[in-house]
């Protein structure tokens, strides 16, 4: 008590200056009292004496006198550590503040998980001391104790779910992770700590490693400096006493042309001068013959006409020459016959011993060593065939023109986008496709792709400065068409040109695709030796195995590793180390990228990325991906492609402005392919063209399907929504859906279709699976496209949703029910629902579900409000048909009343009815109608497993129906919704438990959500949930008013041997705190039995 009371007089001992205890503490006239080193330091930085506490001035810096009784009280409270503890200060700028504290707080040295609170020393105390705060958790002082809350519900996460990889609360686990994998959050903490100690553990190897590297690094950097500062210095002074002479003859030349200039100058300003006397003596000529126009005096005009009218001499020439001691071209020439030798010198290679060490590491371009007479002329004899073989591309004419003509490869080549990656971080989660679409995409947002770490292919083989390790394999990864094989010629052509890759004597290409031959031939087994001699014959053995013996001047090129049909094997057993010895050709590969065999030597892999599973990527050196084309590159291709300037630009627009042309363009292929459309389009006369239509042949004639399908995907799912689609954009998508040949899903959710765009789509739509046309506009006209589709020889379509913001109309949707009568049409599921229908079309319906080619099993008309009673009965002739197949019927908010109820008895009456759902919410159906239904509902013949009466207007005077039908030996009922608008009251409440508690009730779903229960029925539903013949898994009883009392009834039953539920909803129902804790102790105690029950309050 006395340490509390105490705590209350902190203020009084407080410097309100430091916020400390008073030291040496002084009084001032105004009481106040502060530490004298405090208060001595504020007023020496202060032009004027006032109080920092009250801001009372003083006239003169009062004196200070010492407080003895109150220094003398704090050294006694510091000495009896009744006083706050020393730590106890005020919480600070970014420190936790204590949640107790009332008015200024103190800083908090705990945070309580159980309390959500943070607590001072002394507001801590309770938690050591009281034993119903001890079992309390305590942390470090945390700031955001509100993000251990779920947000959703406030409740504190205790559990974590495996499913969504989520900390979430024990409300979330039977709402949104219901069947979730879960457990709690210390257990799952322990798995984790596993994981991340390996993970540790790594980094703490990498560091360690990378430290080791970093030392050796300095040493080398050591190295470099020495190196490229003795070089610099030995030349400096050359270039010092070059850059004097350059001064000297500026100088020089530069007071020759002042002389020049002034010496011109003199000889201008004299002409000038005669030039002014001239003008003034011209003047005054003017002045005076000026003056004879205007006299009328006709005697003096005419005396003096002979004197006048006499021209002066002409004395001074106006042509002026400017003539120079030396010729300024010749100086010119001069200058740049000695920029030119500069530039020379600038780039001769370094000569030192330490600058060729110092180019080893930043550079790759120095000559190969081929010093043997012998092995030179092999080398020129390689590089010439090689030469021969790359100097050219191979180009068809037009798409699908089986001709090729040969393009000289620089005029038609367009440097690719390439990237680094870490190969060891190597890992393949998304289609190829996908994948390089969502880089593009990164790249191309906010200026992104000039800032990526790009890739030029001649530095492939460049070592970092900062490697110590030279750079020997190389995988090169792209999707299909990206440019893999194109750029695998551009690094052989500019090797053989003698421009890049300098350190290779010999570069040797081998395509996995040829490679697969040699399994059909009689030497499944092969030396490399023998491999390369039969790929370049002029190389014969002997002097082969020459050349193999000097590795490092060895680069070998494996292209298209996909199209290997060989498993790859990179274990010991199975590597060789000989080039001479047979093996496996494949074995041949992963020795020399295991380094096995002609360790030294260079490899560089092409693949597209699936592949590269099989690959050791561990021994990879670079690991490099091809991007393809960004903006940039697709407009030089077109400059390259057409030649013509203005024609390129055109053409780059045109495919700019197609969304799906100007998708597919970043793949080379592509482009090529539709610059080759472009070309014959812009050919064709203007009175000849017709855009949409010429697409579809060009894609036709490429019957590249296998490209087609790779840029699909292997999910084959197209998603166009909200987007804008032309003409070309419709029929190339036709087209590439075509050329696939079935495609499982396509979503144009939200795009506009015209009529037009329909039937341009048509062929296209009628290889697909699922269909989605959800908002996109569609009108009458569309229809009958549609129509088309269901009814063409080779349709695929068995989904198709046309929901929303469709302007079909009935006559649209009688159109459409052609092609549903088609014998083949195979469409199962279609979606109508708030498409403004009425019941005009419910006739063409109804003769679709009797139709006997119809395979309709779904059909969904929700919140189509006027197809009323009259479309119901019209329906239910046809679903009385024996030809129906329907399962599921959605008629949510149609504009139903009772009147309609026996005809939709009359079908669960039917013998050839297949109906298990049928949703009927949100119709005024009312008690007549319900006790209508039942009838249906207790037939032999009824197979309904799903019924929804939501807000149907019931009351308890339908309920002893629906209990009859539960009790019925012939429901099948299996899911009953009852929810909201249908005040069935406690009455209703105890006939419905009648028939759930009968041993013929299947029920495991009951939704009673609102409907006016009270604790008067809880004692009837306990007992359904303890009777041995219920089989109820989940009840909703939201928003009723059971109350307490209603609740710990249910509990009873809960608590049965026989209850089998496993989701009870009890929210809003006027439940108190502390039976909101009985109920966690129910679920606690059925938990610990073994039963998984979640309550929802």
């Amino acid at each position: 008590m006395a340490e509390a009371q105490l705590c209350g007089l902190q203020d009084e001992f407080t410097c309100s200056l430091c916020l400390d205890t008073l030291t040496d503490p002084v009084s001032i006239p105004c009481g106040h009292n502060f530490c004298l080193k405090c208060l001595t330091d504020c007023w020496d930085q202060s032009q004027e004496f006032s109080c920092p506490q009250c801001r009372e001035m003083f006239n003169l810096r009062p004196p200070l006198r010492r407080n003895t009784v109150l220094n003398e009280i704090v050294e006694k409270l510091k000495k009896t550590g009744l006083s706050s503890s020393p730590s106890q200060k005020y919480a600070g700028p970014g420190e936790v503040e204590c949640d107790a504290c009332t008015g200024k707080k103190f800083r908090a040295v705990k945070s309580c998980l159980t309390c959500l609170a943070s607590f001072c020393q002394t507001h801590l105390q309770p938690h050591y001391e009281g034993d119903a705060l001890t079992h309390h958790k305590l942390t470090d002082p945390d700031g955001n104790l509100k993000e251990k809350l779920c947000a959703k519900h406030q409740k504190s996460l205790e559990i974590f779910c495996k499913t969504d990889d989520l900390c979430i609360c024990m409300m979330c686990v039977v709402t949104g992770h219901k069947g979730h994998e879960t457990v709690e959050l210390e257990t799952e903490r322990e798995g984790k700590e596993k994981q991340l100690g390996a993970t540790w553990r790594e980094i703490r190897r990498r560091l360690e490693e990378r430290e080791k590297k970093m030392k050796e690094m300095r040493n080398v950097v050591e190295q470099i400096k020495i190196s490229v500062e003795k070089e610099v210095k030995e030349n400096e002074k050359c270039f010092t006493d070059l850059i004097h002479c350059i001064e000297e003859a500026q100088k020089n030349l530069f007071e020759r042309i002042r002389e020049q200039e002034k010496r011109e100058i003199e000889k201008a300003e004299g002409v000038m001068e005669r030039l002014e006397k001239e003008i003034e003596e011209l003047k005054k000529r003017d002045t005076e013959l000026k003056e004879m126009f205007d006299n009328k005096d006709h005697v003096h005009f005419m005396q003096t006409f002979s004197s006048r009218c006499v021209l002066p001499a002409d004395g001074v020439s106006l042509s002026f020459t400017v003539s120079a001691d030396f010729s300024f071209e010749d100086l010119r020439n001069e200058l740049s016959c000695l920029k030119k030798s500069l530039e020379k010198i600038i780039q001769w290679d370094i000569q030192t011993s330490s600058g060729k060490k110092l180019l080893e590491v930043i550079d790759t371009r120095n000559e190969p060593t081929v010093s043997d007479p012998r092995a030179k002329d092999l080398h020129e004899t390689h590089r010439q065939a090689v030469s021969e073989s790359t100097r050219t591309l191979g180009a068809q004419a037009s798409p699908g023109d089986p001709h090729t003509t040969a393009v000289g490869f620089e005029t038609r080549y367009t440097e690719l986008v390439a990237v680094e990656h870490d190969p060891r971080n190597h890992k393949e989660t998304e289609h190829e496709l996908m994948k390089t679409v969502r880089i593009h995409e990164e790249l191309m947002e906010e200026g992104a792709a000039e800032k990526c770490e790009r890739i030029r292919i001649e530095q492939l083989f460049k070592k970092s400065p900062v490697s110590v390790n030279p750079v020997n394999i190389i995988v090169v990864s792209g999707m299909a068409g990206i440019g893999k094989t194109t750029m695998v010629q551009k690094i052989m052509y500019d090797w053989a040109r003698g421009t890049e890759y300098q350190r290779f004597a010999f570069v040797f290409l081998f395509k996995f695709r040829e490679l697969n031959l040699l399994d059909n031939e009689n030497e499944p087994q092969m030396s490399l030796t023998k491999l390369i001699e039969r790929h370049y014959k002029y190389l014969s053995n002997e002097r082969l195995k020459e050349i193999l013996q000097k590795t490092e001047t060895l680069l070998f090129i494996f292209d298209g590793l996909d199209e290997y049909k060989h498993k790859l094997d990179f274990t010991q057993s199975q590597l060789c180390s000989n080039p001479d010895v047979e093996v496996p050709v494949h074995i041949l590969f992963t020795s020399l990228v295991r380094r096995t065999l002609l360790k030294g030597c260079s490899v560089l892999i092409t693949s597209r990325p699936a592949a590269l599973e099989a690959v050791d990527m561990e021994r990879v050196d670079q690991f490099v991906e091809i991007l393809g084309f960004f903006p940039e590159q697709r407009l030089m291709y077109c400059k390259k492609f057409f030649g013509d300037t203005a024609l390129a630009a055109y053409a780059f627009q045109y495919v700019k402005e197609n969304t799906i042309l100007n998708s597919m363009c970043f793949i080379p292929s592509y482009c090529w392919m539709i610059c080759s459309l472009l070309r014959s389009h812009f050919m064709t006369p203007e009175n000849a063209k017709s855009e949409a239509l010429q697409v579809s042949p060009w894609l036709c004639v490429t019957q590249n399907k296998e490209l087609i399908r790779d840029t699909i995907g292997k999910d084959l799912k197209m998603n166009f929504s909200s987007m804008t689609l032309s003409a070309v954009d419709c029929a190339v998508l036709a087209t590439v859906i075509s050329c696939c040949g079935e495609l499982k899903e396509l979503d144009l959710s939200e795009t506009p279709l015209t009529p037009e765009s329909i039937k341009i789509l048509e062929p296209g739509l009628s290889c697909c699976n699922v269909v989605r046309l959800v908002s996109c506009g569609l009108t009458i006209r569309c229809c009958s496209a549609l129509s088309s589709v269901l009814s063409a020889p080779n349709s695929q379509l068995t989904d198709l949703r046309l929901s929303y913001n469709n302007n079909m109309e009935d006559s649209g949707v009688e159109q459409l029910c052609e092609g549903l009568r088609s014998p083949n049409c195979k469409l199962e599921t279609l979606w109508l629902d708030s498409c403004s229908l009425t019941s005009a079309c419910c006739s063409a319906l109804s003769s679709v579900l009797s139709s006997p080619n119809s395979r309709l099993t779904y059909l969904n008309l929700d919140e189509n409000n006027n197809l009323g009673d009259s479309g119901a009965r019209q329906l239910s002739e046809g679903l009385r048909s024996d030809n129906c197949k329907l399962k599921e019927l959605w008629l949510w908010s149609c504009g139903l009343t009772s009147a309609c109820c026996s005809a939709l008895s009359s079908v669960l009456l039917s013998p050839n009815s297949r109906l298990t759902v049928l949703v009927l919410n949100d119709n005024k159906l009312k008690d007549s109608g319900a006790r209508q239904l039942s009838e249906g509902l207790r037939s032999h013949n009824c197979k309904l497993e799903t019924l929804g009466l939501l807000s149907c207007g019931l009351t308890s005077a339908c309920c002893s129906a629906l209990s009859s039908v539960l009790s019925s030996p012939n429901s099948r009922l299996t899911y009953l919704n009852l929810n909201t608008n249908n005040n069935l009251g406690d009455s209703g409440a105890h006939q419905l438990c009648e028939g759930l508690r009968s041993d013929n009730c299947k029920l495991v779903t009951l939704r009673l959500d609102s409907c006016g229960f009270t604790s008067a029925c809880c004692s009837a539903l306990s007992s359904v949930l303890s009777s041995p013949n219920s089989q109820l898994t989940e009840l909703d009883l939201n928003k009723n008013n059971l109350g307490d009392s209603g609740v710990r009834q249910l509990s009873e039953g809960l608590r049965s041997d026989n209850c089998k539920l496993e989701a009870l909803e009890l929210q809003n129902n006027e439940i108190s705190e502390s039976e909101e804790s009985n109920l966690r102790s129910v679920e606690e105690e059925l938990r610990r039995s073994g039963r998984q029950l979640t309550i929802i309050t």
